[in-house]
């Protein structure tokens, strides 16, 4: 029973350092948030004109913007989740 944990522990180690190798080596993330920048004004115009503007949306189109990366990637979180939201999505 311990030496399954261990080799389980082990494969779990191997791909969560692959993952990251992975994710470092890709430019995912910096297209993502590229795309965030350029296209959440457009939701935050939709929302505005709808009458759904909540305050976090200019925040967070602020911060996707910010030299701060740890603020960056907070606020590419929330836009991401604004995105994902299926009400936005007659």
């Amino acid at each position: 029973m311990i030496h399954t944990k261990n080799k389980d522990l082990t494969s779990l180690n191997y791909l969560k350092a692959k993952a990251i190798k992975e994710f470092n080596e890709s430019n995912d993330y910096l297209n993502h948030i590229e795309f965030l920048r350029n296209n959440f004004s457009y939701l935050v115009d939709y929302k505005a004109q709808t009458g759904q503007l909540h305050p976090i949306f200019q925040l967070i189109q602020q911060d996707l913007f910010d030299e701060d990366p740890f603020v960056v990637y907070g606020a590419s979180l929330m836009a991401t989740l604004a995105f994902a939201d299926r009400n936005l999505y007659h």
